[in-house]
């Protein structure tokens, strides 16, 4: 009888130190999400040398490419963040590839980022000889978010020019936008254009300007200040995804998310600009050119955190299951012990 209540005792033992353990002692990051930064076509902010060399510690693998959109390269991915790419190779099937993974399966995520219209070098809907850019994706997908077809400059807030605008209107009240900009203050936006919530929208980029709640899962994220304005620098003066007019100062939205999307109810974010890129320092804790801290690799990785799930509604899983098990036991302990 002893032996077998010795057994028990340290048993029950083992069971509550291994309850407490898991209670107190957070698992270490591991690379247990794969993310694709893809920069072909064309892209401008190719380096996010940065970004993959240390997403490992926050628990992600990335891994980039440059050359074509195919099937293979999306194996095992779980956010694709498209980089500003210049066009969609519709004739390649570009689009159909990136639609298809989307749907394919839950769990997934898509960054679309963009950039302004500076001489007419990028557009959010391709180019002239491929007229297909990453405002399709969104349509789809049947996405609301879409990037406009100009640029943002901000005379009030910004790293030493209006072209490099310092966003400092943060969501921190609807939820899940909240989760993403926690202790987010200032970010850096080297160049961008913002992106536009539509109710409706054509293939030609014509539609009707939304505010954020009138459309169900969707937020913004980040936005500039109340002294930006949108530019239009390559004056093609057509109403092509031009949602706001130009010259009006008001804050708008650098980073806005959507999710419950496409037939595996999934994920999406816009972006105005590759925040995350090496490109002027962005991926960075400090201004170039005043003096000031940013929060740039904090919003990166809060996303990428909302991306996969991380701050989804679970029920307790096998560890705090495991500390609730054990602390019922210790009555159990007391009275064999008497």
């Amino acid at each position: 009888m002893k032996k077998n209540k010795y057994i028990l005792n340290t048993m029950i033992l083992f069971l509550l130190t291994l309850g407490m353990l898991s209670l107190t002692n957070p698992t270490s990051a591991q690379a247990d999400y794969k993310v694709l930064v893809w920069s072909g076509n064309g892209a401008l902010h190719v380096e996010v040398m940065s970004f993959e060399g240390n997403a490992s510690n926050y628990g992600y693998e990335v891994v980039t490419s440059v050359g074509e959109m195919n099937t293979s390269i999306l194996e095992g991915i779980d956010v694709l963040i498209v980089n500003g790419v210049d066009y969609i190779n519709d004739t390649k099937g570009e689009l159909d590839v990136i639609v298809d993974w989307f749907n394919e399966a839950s769990g997934r995520a898509l960054w679309l980022a963009s950039d302004s219209d500076y001489g007419g070098y990028w557009y959010p809907w391709g180019t002239t000889a491929e007229p297909v850019g990453v405002n399709h994706i969104v349509i789809e997908i049947e996405g609301h978010i879409f990037v406009q077809d100009d640029a943002i400059i901000d005379a009030g807030m910004n790293d030493g020019a209006g072209y490099r605008p310092i966003c400092n209107v943060d969501n921190t009240i609807d939820s899940p936008a909240n989760k993403i900009t926690k202790d987010v203050v200032n970010t850096s936006w080297h160049g961008p254009t913002c992106v536009v919530p539509y109710s409706s929208v054509t293939t030609a980029g014509v539609g009707t300007v939304a505010n954020y709640n009138d459309i169900e899962n969707c937020q913004w994220v980040v936005n500039t200040s109340v002294t930006s304005e949108i530019q239009d620098q390559d004056f093609d003066d057509d109403d092509k995804w031009e949602g706001y007019p130009t010259g009006e100062n008001s804050s708008k939205s650098m980073l806005a998310i959507e999710w419950n999307l496409g037939d595996s109810k999934n994920k999406l974010a816009v972006m105005g600009e590759s925040f995350f890129s090496n490109y002027k320092n962005m991926y960075g804790s400090e201004m170039r050119y005043q003096v000031g801290g940013l929060q740039n690799i904090e919003l990166l990785y809060q996303l990428l955190d909302w991306s996969v799930g991380k701050y989804d509604a679970k029920a307790p899983g096998f560890e705090i299951l495991t500390g609730f098990i054990a602390l019922a036991l210790i009555p159990l302990v007391l009275r064999k012990r008497k």
